[in-house]
């Protein structure tokens, strides 16, 4: 079930789903059990044209930046399924924001695990209040990186439980600013002298990322054959299952 995009809250008053932001923001929330390592390094290379052989030791500096900052970066380093939960910080909440034109076709309102709600025929509309259904629960959204690298189709904001992380200065330890001053260090060698535009180039001469590896179908219907895969999907029982949706926040 989570492998049919990034399970998210339509707003942040929604008490339709299992998770409501308001409750689970201040302390954390996500599941334990996911491993990313190996599509990071699958995106390393295509998203900044670098050897193969070099993706391993990034990952793996990446991953280190997260854990001294306490990001329960689990998952991505080779070492990260030994990581424990850090008690100082809160949740880490996405804001995301797609440009209405392309909303159903990243996107499709579901039921936890990813199961689609048919008869909601349009995620824009509905979200726009133009349809009777109450604007609640929950949605899936394809991450496509042509899109979250462009401002002009997609936005993301970061919220942090923590204050201190979230409002401090670069020169305050383990604020999110020295975070990302970390970041751009790690990154500065293969990221910094490339433009955004040169980047999603390279990312569509690579593999249409939403076609190939979600819907196998044509970009106008991206939405729909998600939705569609999720109806057919073979769910493991996700009703008895301890966790709940893979949501990518908080």
């Amino acid at each position: 079930f989570r492998a049919l995009g990034l399970s998210t809250s339509v707003t942040l008053v929604a008490f339709g789903s299992e998770a409501p932001p308001l409750h689970c923001f201040p302390h954390g929330y996500g599941l334990l059990d996911l491993y990313f390592r190996n599509l990071l390094v699958q995106v390393l290379p295509d998203a900044l044209d670098i050897k193969r052989a070099m993706t391993e030791q990034l990952a793996d500096a990446l991953d280190a930046v997260g854990n001294r900052f306490g990001l329960c970066p689990w998952g991505y380093g080779s070492h990260s399924r030994d990581n424990t939960r850090p008690s100082r910080l809160g949740g880490q909440m996405l804001q995301m924001f797609v440009r209405r034109g392309e909303v159903d076709r990243l996107s499709y309102h579901s039921q936890p695990f990813g199961v689609p709600i048919n008869t909601t025929q349009s995620v824009e509309h509905w979200l726009a209040g133009k349809s009777k259904e109450r604007i609640d629960g929950q949605a899936r959204l394809l991450g496509d990186p042509r899109v979250f690298t462009d401002p002009a189709r997609g936005q993301i904001f970061h919220y942090a439980g923590d204050w201190e992380f979230h409002g401090g200065s670069p020169s305050m330890e383990g604020s999110r600013a020295a975070f990302v001053l970390e970041l751009r260090r790690v990154l500065a060698k293969d990221l910094w002298d490339q433009p955004p535009a040169t980047i999603r180039a390279r990312l569509d001469a690579t593999h249409d990322f939403a076609t190939s590896k979600v819907a196998g179908g044509t970009s106008e219907s991206v939405g729909h054959a998600a939705a569609s895969d999720a109806s057919t999907a073979k769910l493991s029982d996700p009703t008895r299952r301890k966790g709940k949706s893979g949501r990518r926040k908080r």
